[in-house]
């Protein structure tokens, strides 16, 4: 505990002040009295800081839940090693890749292509609706005038007026 003014009323704290003071104290002596005996010293009370080691075998894995038991019979190639992580990504791909980059990445077609793949659907409507006029043509020469004859017939020109739009949609 320390007073208002900053002195220490603590016993413990006042003895661990005076240790320390007496420390520094008898370091810096030491110091004056290396370097006017013309030795080289570095910083006062420095320590070289220890560089840190990388690991150099592989550590064994090991089921946590399992009795260790006296007989080695586990064999080395039984046991499989830990291997390093992968390298952490930083920055913009931290957190992946978006999900627009993920689903954007189809090839986009060529102008011939597209222009191909237009002309083969235009000519397949075009197609499709050519056979239901014929169709159409067919069920009228035959028709006797018939309700189930006439409901054919209704459904071959809606069949082709879909198409027909289909076509006006397509070429606008």
């Amino acid at each position: 505990m320390k007073h208002r003014s900053g002195e220490a009323i603590c016993p413990k704290l006042k003895a661990k002040n005076g240790h320390r003071h007496q420390v520094n104290h008898r370091q810096a002596e030491q110091r004056r009295t290396a370097l006017q005996s013309g030795e080289w010293v570095s910083s006062q009370g420095s320590r070289q800081a220890s560089q840190p080691r990388k690991r150099q075998e592989f550590r064994q894995a090991a089921n946590r839940l399992e009795i260790p038991s006296d007989t080695e019979s586990e064999s080395e190639d039984d046991q499989v090693p830990i291997t390093q992580p992968k390298a952490v990504a930083t920055g913009a791909w931290a957190s992946g890749a978006s999900q627009a980059v993920k689903t954007s990445g189809s090839v986009k077609p060529s102008q011939g292509l597209v222009q191909k793949r237009s002309d083969e659907k235009l000519n397949a409507i075009q197609t499709e609706i050519d056979e239901l006029k014929k169709e159409l043509k067919s069920e009228i020469e035959k028709s006797d005038g018939s309700w189930g004859d006439a409901c054919d017939i209704d459904d071959l020109e809606e069949q082709i007026a879909d198409l027909e739009g289909q076509l006006t949609i397509f070429l606008a």
